[in-house]
């Protein structure tokens, strides 16, 4: 059964990004509480975070989990403030009702990111997008093609059940060149909050035709009578939004957005239909994992993104876990690019006279003379292409002042990575790049969120441009890793999962 806050239906429901600042935890207070048996009484929920954030903010009764309601989205003010209020009938006043609020941002790639539902203190978890733009390995998806198994990698599967006689089929749409006649689902348009270009949109297929059997429906349409598309992961996972476009009014049923665990529904959320061609953003329980997302359409309709935190993430400085390419450059001197991943990166050389950075480092076109960072290469395994790594920089010399280091060479003198996450995080695995035979007391230390270390992991030294992975075995409560080495070497990637608090 639908279930929504019927005194709450005519509030806005369209979500925009429209800032690149970071995500932040913002907090909420209900001013008053509704007292049985006096008309008009005023509810308000007063927000505060960073000056002129965007906010998106929704009520949900206390003790009912299951029921939200979209109220409003706004940017706060040059204070960090802003307050929203309406009079609660008072058929409904023997609710107590409690505010969600999510804080949206959009990265310098246009990847646009939330904040988990804020609450005094919490801590923001690093949501990543996945839309059907990329797959894994930073391959294009063909619009016509058949979305399904292409991120099993990291266990997510995408599947759909057709209201009527279609296919029950997932393909993407390219939204920049609309076909089948939808033109109603291009993007940026004119309808409501449609103002960011989504490139492939995920469509449930109105036809499956193929004619000239290149593997591609012809002609992608959705489905006239809707459906139901559902994203679902192997292991529970935290899931932030889901962006829908073209929820509109002549589709009387409106969407429905509904998470399970094991089965058991966590949430269901009704998205009203609005003017043609509109975008809507609907905040998800971010703070309760889920293991499947449904959207049930009542008519046409598509999934532009599901914004979830992969357990495990998987960071290796080139794509995000769901394949987004970062976009990052050789040459550049690593701070904060990865904080949209939950963590920021530093590092401290050994030898006084080289510079305290770390560098991205293209190890299928290797610079400063060292080719023992080429991969795939010559070394114990090392047989696969790692792209971009982290080395601690030999040098910062950017003498055509591009902003890019000119040779990126690692020191040979080594030093120590620090990685911190933005929260705890259950630590699976790091890989490193070139541990020589000849350098001992190489190791990755963990510590918790007081500082207090959690142990020490040796590095094997396997030889010239080996390739080798430390199993952390889930060690949780990590705030913070670091990485000694003793002579040169790079970071190629990490893996761990996330912690709510």
């Amino acid at each position: 059964m639908r279930r929504f806050l019927p005194t709450l239906t005519a509030a806005t429901a369209v979500l925009a990004f429209a800032s690149t600042v970071p995500a932040y935890c913002a907090e909420t207070t209900l001013s008053i509480r509704p007292t049985p048996g006096q008309p008009g009484n005023e509810w308000t929920a007063v927000i505060r975070g960073a000056a002129g954030s965007p906010y998106v903010l929704f009520a949900q009764p206390e003790g009912m989990k299951q029921l939200s309601m979209f109220l409003t989205s706004g940017v706060l003010d040059g204070q960090g403030r802003a307050t929203y209020a309406f009079d609660l009938p008072a058929a409904f006043q023997h609710l107590g009702l409690n505010a969600r609020v999510r804080a949206l941002s959009t990265d310098a790639q246009g990847h646009r990111s939330s904040s988990n539902d804020a609450g005094i203190g919490c801590s923001v978890m690093p949501f990543e997008r996945f839309g059907a733009d990329h797959q894994l390995h930073a391959v294009t998806v063909a619009a016509g093609e058949e979305i399904a198994e292409q991120w099993s990698a990291v266990g997510m599967h995408v599947s759909a059940v057709s209201a009527v006689a279609g296919p029950d089929m997932v393909i993407a749409f390219d939204s920049s060149n609309p076909t089948g006649g939808d033109l109603d689902l291009v993007t940026p348009g004119p309808g409501t909050g449609n103002d960011f270009a989504f490139h492939n949109l995920m469509i449930i297929a109105e036809n499956d035709i193929d004619l000239d059997a290149d593997g591609l429906v012809d002609d992608p349409d959705d489905a006239q009578f809707g459906g139901t598309m559902s994203f679902t992961w192997d292991s529970p996972v935290l899931a932030g939004s889901v962006t829908l476009v073209d929820v509109d009014a002549i589709d009387l049923m409106g969407a429905e957005v509904r998470t399970y665990l094991a089965g058991a529904l966590v949430e269901n959320l009704f998205v009203p239909g609005l003017d043609d061609n509109n975008v809507q953003i609907v905040p998800l329980d971010s703070a309760t994992r889920i293991d499947e997302l449904q959207v049930e359409f009542s008519g046409s309709g598509a999934v532009a993104e599901v914004e979830f935190l992969p357990c495990p993430l998987h960071l290796n400085f080139d794509e995000s876990t769901t394949g987004i390419p970062f976009g990052r450059q050789t040459g550049e001197i690593v701070d904060l690019q990865w904080l949209g991943q939950g963590v920021s990166i530093s590092g401290v050389t050994n030898n006084p006279a080289h510079p305290d950075a770390v560098v991205i480092f293209d190890t299928a076109n290797p610079t400063g003379g060292d080719t023992d960072l080429v991969t795939p290469g010559y070394g114990i395994g090392n047989t696969e292409a790692r792209g971009q790594v982290l080395i601690l920089a030999e040098n910062v010399v950017d003498a055509n002042a591009d902003g890019l280091v000119d040779d990126p060479g690692d020191s040979p003198n080594g030093g120590t990575f620090t990685i911190d996450f933005s929260t705890c995080v259950t630590l699976e695995s790091g890989t490193v790049l070139d541990i020589d035979s000849a350098e001992p007391d190489c190791f990755f230390e963990a510590f918790d969120e007081n500082g207090l270390s959690l142990g020490t992991w040796p590095l094997a030294q396997i030889g010239d441009n080996s390739i080798q992975t430390i199993d952390f075995g889930g060690l949780p409560l990590v705030r913070r890793l670091e990485l000694t080495l003793c002579a040169s070497g790079a970071l190629t990637d990490l893996v761990y999962c996330p912690t709510p608090q």
